[in-house]
């Protein structure tokens, strides 16, 4: 899976809206991590065969990179 398919830029923008509010509440975002979790972010470095995006460890940083400009 690509980047930018695993972490497209409507997920994003949705990740920037709710950033501020978590900030000013001091919570965790949960609402975000749910989001990462239902399209399988979390198993980003499993396997494909084995549900994951089948990534390595360079693509998950830039993943993270990526994610790092919305969180």
């Amino acid at each position: 899976m690509e980047i930018t398919e695993a972490l497209p830029e409507e997920l994003l923008e949705r990740f920037r809206a709710r950033a501020a509010d978590y900030d000013e509440r001091n919570t965790f975002c949960t609402e975000d991590f749910a989001e990462l979790r239902d399209r399988g972010y979390l198993k980003a470095l499993l396997p494909v065969e084995r549900g994951g995006y089948g990534w390595g460890l360079s693509e998950l940083a830039l993943a993270q990179r990526r994610l790092a400009t919305a969180a």
